[in-house]
């Protein structure tokens, strides 16, 4: 993972997430799809190899190893089920000129995913990890214009998480490496 950060100055966007499996990156693909197709949404698409529900957002760093080094212990001391999500609708955050279109889960999922964010956030913070407070899980699909000022119900896309990563996503290159992952054992919530 170190070696990684050697080299020119790059910053360095870390986090924690829930990287849907190729079925249902998919599926997602097929909703926002149909978004497009639509004329709701219109702006810059995620690719499908980059769809995940962030759990914790780290910042962005030039040099992040300390912070990996003990991001990764906080992660390998939590014990959690695997994790169902399901996505019902589709909405925008509108903070800025290129807002975020989402997917956003049911209440039932969010109830899940707090379940599992809360106690990585206690280990990260007990590491020294500073973490954000706001929080609404939610699938980023484009960035753009949503048509919509209410979120609009798809096609109901189900998945159990089994696993949750830290992930590297390097500033203005539009890739996402996983930097290690974790597994979510036991039965589904």
């Amino acid at each position: 993972m170190h070696e990684r950060f050697a080299g020119p100055a790059a910053r360095h966007r870390l986090f924690f997430a829930l990287r849907p499996e190729a079925a249902t990156a998919a599926e997602i693909a097929s909703a926002a799809a149909a978004l497009r197709t639509q004329g709701l949404v219109r702006g810059s698409w995620v690719a499908p190899a980059k769809y995940h529900l962030t759990l914790h957002f780290l910042g962005d760093h030039a040099d992040p190893r300390e912070l990996c080094a003990r991001a990764a212990d906080a992660a390998s001391a939590l014990v959690a089920a695997s994790c169902r999500v399901t996505l019902t609708s589709a909405a925008s955050f509108a903070r800025a000129r290129r807002s975020p279109c989402v997917l956003r889960c049911d209440a039932a999922s969010e109830a899940t995913i707090r379940s599992l964010r809360e106690p990585l956030g206690s280990l990260l913070a007990e590491r020294g990890v500073p973490i954000e407070d706001r929080y609404t899980p939610h699938v980023t699909i484009a960035y753009g214009d949503f048509a919509s000022a209410q979120p609009l119900p798809i096609a109901p896309i189900a998945w159990v998480a089994t696993h949750f990563s830290l992930i590297d996503s390097l500033v203005g290159q539009s890739l996402h490496e996983e930097l290690a992952r974790w597994p979510l054992g036991g039965g589904a919530k």
